[in-house]
C-alpha cells in the first residue's frame, strides 16, 4: 500500500501514541536525541511503515532516519520540518513535555533554562512553549557557535518566516541573495526561509538568539 494512503488507516493509533511517546519524552529529558528517535521509530511501527516508506514521505535519506531513530544524529529544524510533514504530525509533538493543549484561550510558560534541548550541528535549540501544540510559530533559545577554520556553512531552506533577535555575542547571518549581515546584541533580522539562510557566531564564546519560525 502506498505510504500515504496508510495515513488514515493508522490515524487513531498514532493519536494514542502520540500521547504514550510524550510522556516517556518528559521522562527521559537528559536525552532528547534519544527521545525524539524512540518517538519516531514507534511512530513509524504505528503507520506500519519500512524505513523505506517513511523515506519516500519525508523525503529523507533512509540512512539519515535510522540515525535519527537511534539517536545518532540530531535533525536540524529543515529535517524536522519534513518529518513532520511527511508523517502528518504536528512539528509541536517532537518536543511535546506535557498534554497537548488545543482548546482556545491557551497559555503556556516555559521558565528560565527548562525549554526542552535539542542540539544540532552549528546550533544548540532550547525550544520554547514545547507544551502547545498547532502553534503558529515555533520560539527557540538557540546558542550558534563560530565555524572551524575548515568548516563549511550548514544552509538551511524551507518554507515559512523567521524573525532572529539577538540577546548576546556577534551573529553573521548568511543568505543567497544579499551579503552576509553582522548582528550585535539588540538587533534583529526577518527573512523568507524560502532564502537559502544561515547563521554563525563571530568569536569562540558563541552567540545567543531569540529565534521565531513560522512555518
Amino acid at each position: 500500500m502506498h505510504p500515504i494512503a496508510k495515513h488514515e488507516l493508522f490515524q487513531s493509533s498514532r493519536d494514542e501514541h502520540a500521547k504514550d511517546s510524550q510522556a516517556q519524552m518528559r521522562q527521559g529529558r537528559d536525552n532528547p536525541g534519544a527521545d525524539l528517535g524512540h518517538y519516531l521509530r514507534q511512530l513509524r511501527a504505528d503507520l506500519g511503515w519500512t524505513l523505506a516508506d517513511a523515506s519516500a514521505a519525508a523525503g529523507i535519506a533512509r540512512s539519515s532516519i535510522s540515525k535519527i531513530e537511534n539517536g545518532q544524529m540530531s535533525p536540524t529544524y529543515d529535517l524536522l520540518l519534513k518529518l513532520a510533514a511527511g508523517y502528518n504530525v504536528d512539528l509541536a509533538d517532537f518536543f511535546a513535555r506535557s498534554g497537548t493543549q488545543d482548546a482556545t484561550g491557551r497559555m503556556t510558560v516555559t521558565r528560565r533554562g527548562k525549554g526542552q534541548p535539542h542540539p544540532a550541528n552549528v546550533y544548540r535549540h532550547e525550544v520554547l512553549a514545547a507544551g502547545l501544540s498547532h502553534k503558529k510559530m515555533q520560539p527557540f533559545h538557540t546558542h550558534i557557535r563560530a565555524l572551524a577554520p575548515d568548516e563549511a556553512l550548514d544552509w538551511a531552506v524551507h518554507a515559512g518566516e523567521e524573525f532572529i533577535y539577538v540577546l548576546s555575542g556577534v551573529v553573521i547571518f548568511h543568505t543567497e541573495h544579499y551579503e552576509p549581515v553582522i548582528l550585535q546584541p539588540g538587533d534583529s533580522i526577518y527573512i523568507d526561509s524560502a532564502m537559502r539562510h544561515t547563521a554563525v557566531a563571530e568569536g569562540r564564546d558563541g552567540a545567543d538568539v531569540l529565534w521565531m519560525a513560522a512555518s
